[in-house]
């Protein structure tokens, strides 16, 4: 915040001269006499399972877009009263964790990173030797690495697990690792497993669902979409319907979903190849998906 003249160079009056001691009057230097901080969170940016609020301290940490507002009044050097207004904008993007293993590709790591980042939001990479050393409070989103856990084992630790799910924030999980810890945790995205030793296509469940329009990526063409072009990946059979759970994608002809959401918190993607081996649509519906979940 600004107390003097410093803060405005660009407005202040030409002929005004700093207050020196000789010309300085009590009450009446430049020193401003009042100043006020005012910020705006852009409704569209307030995040799930956070409560989109400023902190006591007047600091910004939650994702979204802010403007400042200063204001400073004074007496010029023919001892004329003024106003003088500054404003600011910044946003703070949402952030991402991908929680990874040492058998999990580099590669893809950095095409999640590059793909994510096209959207604003920033990719941080944690080991899950480091899960119950991270503050997950400072992320708006959690990406579980494909390769975290290897078919038809447990994901991690229980204890790994646990602080995972205390988080409360939304999970992208991927591929082997995302539906074993799907799994752990009881959910129906984790269960009635089909692996594929390539997976490259994906239809709507619901072609009215904004997922395959929504701007500013909507997808080109008509479905069955590809979306990649070569990947093993994983189907599961939900039957019909399942409580709490919403069909996004499913594999052609089939039934089965590769991709699903449930209880608005959990997603699975099925895929287990990064972005390097993604068509235009399959970047676009993962870019989509990103937005969805926070």
């Amino acid at each position: 915040m600004c107390s003097s003249a410093k803060g405005f160079p660009a407005h202040l009056p030409k002929r005004y001269k700093p207050p020196t001691a000789s010309n300085a009057q009590s009450g009446n230097d430049f020193a401003s006499k009042r100043q006020r901080l005012e910020s705006t969170t852009d409704s569209r940016r307030c995040l799930r399972f956070n409560d989109c609020h400023r902190s006591q301290n007047g600091s910004h940490t939650l994702p979204g877009a802010y403007i400042i507002k200063y204001e400073a009044t004074g007496v010029d050097n023919l001892e004329r009263k003024f106003v003088r207004y500054a404003q600011v904008d910044f946003t703070i993007p949402r952030a991402a964790a991908y929680t990874y293993t040492p058998d999990d590709l580099p590669e893809n790591f950095t095409g999640y990173q590059e793909l994510l980042g096209e959207s604003s939001i920033p990719l941080v990479g944690v080991p899950t030797h480091a899960i119950s050393d991270t503050p997950w409070k400072k992320y708006s989103l959690i990406v579980i690495a494909p390769d975290s856990a290897q078919a038809d084992r447990h994901w991690q630790t229980p204890e790994a697990r646990d602080v995972i799910s205390n988080s409360k924030r939304p999970i992208l999980g991927l591929y082997n690792g995302g539906y074993a810890l799907f799994g752990d945790w009881g959910l129906s995205l984790g269960a009635n497993v089909v692996r594929t030793s390539n997976m490259t296509w994906t239809t709507p469940f619901n072609g009215a669902d904004p997922i395959w329009s929504l701007p500013p990526f909507p997808l080109a063409g008509g479905a069955p979409y590809t979306v990649y072009t070569t990947t093993p990946g994983l189907s599961i059979d939900l039957g019909s319907a399942q409580p709490g759970v919403d069909f996004i994608g499913l594999l052609p002809p089939t039934p089965r979903n590769n991709i699903a959401l449930e209880d608005n918190r959990f997603l699975l993607w099925g895929f287990a190849r990064g972005p390097d081996d993604m068509t235009f649509n399959g970047r676009r519906l993962f870019a989509n998906v990103g937005h969805l979940l926070p």
